[in-house]
């Protein structure tokens, strides 16, 4: 039977917790707040580049906040449960807290960084702006950059 480990939420998981909530709200309340101003036809697809390569009604706006409520729920329930975890290392009495910390800070920071993709690309839609050119590049190096941080100090965490 794995062993039952607990850690407890600090200030930095509870502020990452808070902006990623707020901007959750942050979305559904500009999809209210402009419904009115919102053409029918929205852009409905990105391609890499930014570029609307499909239009879908304004009702999928919805969809955004909604798949990101839902993977931010998700992605909370996993971080709490650090037995599920693939660490990458083998866990030691030594170096258990370390290493368990350091992957409940990128699991934070990951949902951080995906709550505000989203948050970024449900506001361009709803005001048909054009996403940033380098978008794609910069979230896929947010994301793979964070992991390879963190990842980088586990593997230097003494066995």
């Amino acid at each position: 039977m794995k062993e039952i480990i607990t850690l407890p939420d600090t200030r930095f998981h509870k502020a990452i917790r808070l902006v990623s909530l707020l901007l959750i709200i942050g979305m559904f309340l500009n999809i209210i707040l402009f419904w009115r101003t919102i053409p029918n036809q929205i852009p409905g697809h990105y391609n890499s580049a930014g570029e609307v390569d499909r239009w879908g009604s304004k009702g999928e706006l919805f969809l955004i906040p909604i798949l990101t409520f839902f993977m931010f729920v998700g992605i909370s329930v996993l971080e709490k449960h650090p037995s599920v975890w693939n660490t990458g290392v083998a866990i030691t009495s030594r170096n258990k807290d370390s290493v368990y910390r350091y992957i409940k800070n990128m699991i934070a920071v990951l949902k951080l960084i995906m709550t505000a993709v989203f948050a970024y690309l449900s506001f361009c839609t709803v005001h048909l702006l054009p996403l940033y050119r380098h978008f794609t590049a910069l979230s896929l190096i947010a994301v793979f950059g964070s992991m390879a941080y963190y990842l980088i100090r586990i593997l230097r965490v003494p066995r």
